[in-house]
């Protein structure tokens, strides 16, 4: 038996197990973010170039103020939204959405724990609580004793990340247990608020209403979001949702036509199963995200935002076994380089490395299916500096 491709056998099975080893840690994380960054930054203008049509699975249920005569107070009071949650129940959205700030000066408001009740009826419900922003506010925290949520995952300077204070935040009893995400209006009317996913209240980067509802319909939790500040800005929702913004961190959604609107009133009257009925109930579908709130009001940038996040195109984490069968192949080709001399096993591997690397880069960039190939990497990697170091004798 030879003893260079025993030594070989056992260089490649430990650069295999060292690999495996660091698998699910921060380096490893680190490096799978960073690749995919990579990959993006091949492909971006795909998400930013172009209108898209509005996710179908988002729709606003719009309180219309020149209907406020129709409804039980106005601003709706608990009453009327539990009329509506009532009417959505048989629809089973997967998230419910409140766009207005559920909190109501009047402290003897009726129907407030009917309301928390008829939430907890739905699997997945975000409140909306309200901030203010400018560029010359100051960064004051909470206006009352409330922790606000924040993506913990952030890279870049985010120092430029829009400032956000003087929170306002919904009645105690139904924001408990339940997702808050912010929705902004300006330090100085009439400005305008751009289009925010985030906002920076002192050190915290605080979701907004948007990216709160846009986690929840993909069921991406915080430990799986990414912030990215400066070149290649965008929030990552896992591996499979890439949302560009600027550097600052403002969106800059695309939409050709609008987000798929009820009126309020269609809710609160009683079904009779006619043409209309058959409508309402066509746009109400299953398993959509549903956003409760007053028009004209932000709330509507928020479903705008959520409709157009998701209906950017999708990346697809490819199969663990295609990782499995490129390191087999890598293996394969360390053991060729067995035949070649020292500069020869040098060309071998630099070239199997470029073409490892081309060919995830030609598969992200035609149907944006993904992987880390960094275990067949390691093995090509650790093959070339071993036959370099030991080279076949001529």
């Amino acid at each position: 038996m030879k003893l260079r491709p025993v030594m070989l056998a056992v260089v490649l099975a430990a650069s295999a197990v060292g690999v495996l080893l660091e698998k699910g840690s921060a380096r490893w994380n680190a490096a799978e973010g960073s690749f995919l960054d990579f990959l993006v930054a091949n492909v971006r203008d795909r998400f930013e170039k172009g209108d898209v049509a509005p996710a179908e699975g988002v729709v606003f249920v719009a309180f219309e103020e020149k209907d406020k005569a129709e409804f039980s107070a106005w601003p709706p009071a608990p009453l009327d939204y539990i009329v509506a949650l009532r009417k959505l129940k048989p629809h089973e959205p997967d998230v419910i959405a409140f766009s207005d700030v559920l909190k109501w000066e009047n402290h003897a408001v009726q129907f407030v724990d009917e309301l928390q009740q008829a939430m907890v009826g739905f699997t997945q419900v975000a409140l909306a609580f309200a901030a203010t922003t400018g560029v010359t506010l100051e960064s004051g925290l909470v206006s009352d004793d409330k922790e606000v949520p924040s993506i913990a995952n952030v890279e870049g300077d985010s120092s430029s990340a829009p400032k956000i204070s003087r929170l306002i935040f919904p009645e105690a009893r139904l924001s408990t247990q339940m997702q808050l995400g912010f929705v902004a209006t300006p330090l100085e009317q009439p400005a305008e608020v751009p289009p925010l996913l985030v906002g920076r209240a002192d050190s915290k980067l605080v979701p907004s209403l948007a990216t709160q509802m846009i986690a929840l319909q993909t069921h991406t939790p915080y430990v799986s979001q990414r912030l990215r500040f400066g070149l290649g800005a965008g929030l990552y929702l896992g591996g499979e949702r890439f949302i560009p913004l600027a550097q600052d961190g403002t969106a800059q959604p695309r939409l050709a036509g609008d987000v798929t609107r009820v009126s309020a009133l269609d809710l609160l009257t009683p079904e009779l199963g006619d043409a209309a009925s058959l409508a309402l109930a066509e746009k109400l579908g299953k398993n959509k995200l549903i956003i409760l709130g007053t028009s004209p009001s932000p709330g509507e940038t928020h479903a705008r935002l959520a409709a157009w996040a998701l209906a950017l195109p999708r990346l697809t984490p490819a199969p663990e076994y295609i990782g499995w069968i490129a390191t087999l192949i890598a293996a394969l080709a360390a053991g060729w380089q067995l035949r070649f001399g020292r500069w020869g096993a040098a060309v071998f591997g630099m070239c199997a490395l470029a073409a490892l690397l081309g060919t995830v880069l030609m598969v992200f960039q035609s149907s944006l299916t993904w992987w880390l190939p960094l275990l067949p990497g390691a093995l090509l990697l650790a093959g070339t500096v071993f036959c370099v170091t030991w080279p076949r004798k001529v």
